[in-house]
């Protein structure tokens, strides 16, 4: 018998468009953030988060006291597929879509 190897590719720019297609509307993108912001939080802090729309300059604003990213979630955030690790260790949150790149 012989052994094969198969090689595995993506397409990265039809991954994206593809993720993409589940925020098609602003709400969807704005519940997704906001629901991060409440969800990862340092224990005991009250969850604060403000939406600011600017139609004008068309310009959505989200700022909340959340606990932020360090620099190892930032480098799993920029990877295609990324793990929630949250998720993983067994806290399931309300954010749908794992780390947000997709939103964005």
């Amino acid at each position: 018998m012989t052994a094969m190897t198969l090689k595995v590719t993506s397409h990265v720019g039809r991954d994206l468009l593809q993720s993409a297609q589940l925020f098609r509307h602003e709400h969807a993108v704005i519940w997704e953030y906001v629901s991060n912001g409440l969800q990862y939080k340092d224990p005991g802090t009250r969850p604060t988060t403000i939406v600011e729309i600017d139609p004008k300059v068309k310009k959505i604003q989200i700022t909340d006291n959340g606990r932020g990213m360090r620099m190892e979630d930032l480098q799993r955030y920029f990877q295609m597929h990324g793990e929630n690790l949250d998720r993983k260790q067994g806290r399931p949150g309300r954010g749908m879509f794992g780390t947000g790149k997709s939103a964005a």
